[in-house]
C-alpha cells in the first residue's frame, strides 16, 4: 500500500517507521528542508548542540522537501508547491500546530517553531540588551529559562 504522510513531526516519523515495518511504501511530504527533528528540543540549538543531537532517527521512507498545497481526495493525489503530484492509497496528516502570534509590525518579534526560527533568534540575541518571552507553552517556558 502506498501511504503519504504530510508533515514530519514525531508522530509522522513514528507512523512511518511502523508502516514501513508492516511492509508499506511511505512517502513523507514536508516543506522543511532540515532533517526531521524533535521540535520540542529545538532550543537546545541555542546551547551549541547540532541538528544531529535532536534528530529523529532516519528510516527508509521517501522524503519530499516541498509544501503540499492541495489534497485531491477524489483522485487520491497531493499537489505540491511546484505543481507536481504525489498519488496515495492512504493519507496521513501530521502537520502539527502553529504558534499564536501577536500582530506587531516589527522584525524583532518572532515565534519559535522551526530550526530557521532558532537560527534567526541566535542572530538577534547577539545584539539584544533584553528579551521578553510571551507564552507559557513548552518552548516559551524553556526559552525563558535559557
Amino acid at each position: 500500500m502506498n501511504i503519504v504522510i504530510i508533515g514530519y513531526s514525531v508522530a509522522a516519523a513514528t507512523a512511518s517507521k511502523r508502516l514501513i515495518k508492516e511492509g508499506h511504501n511511505v512517502t513523507i511530504i514536508s516543506k522543511e528542508s532540515d532533517a526531521p527533528y524533535y521540535r520540542a528540543r529545538i532550543l537546545e540549538l541555542l546551547e551549541n548542540k547540532s541538528l544531529k543531537d535532536i534528530a529523529i532517527a532516519p528510516d527508509s521512507s521517501t522524503v519530499i522537501n516541498k509544501a503540499a498545497v492541495k489534497i485531491d481526495r477524489e483522485n487520491h493525489q497531493v499537489v505540491l508547491d511546484d505543481n507536481s503530484v504525489v498519488s496515495y492509497d492512504k493519507l496521513i496528516l501530521a502537520v502539527g500546530s502553529n504558534a499564536n502570534t501577536l500582530k506587531v509590525n516589527s522584525d524583532k518579534v518572532i515565534a519559535i517553531r522551526s530550526v530557521s526560527d532558532v537560527r534567526r533568534l541566535q542572530e538577534m540575541l547577539k545584539s539584544a540588551k533584553s528579551v521578553a518571552v510571551l507564552g507559557g507553552g513548552l518552548l516559551g517556558l524553556e526559552a525563558a529559562v535559557k
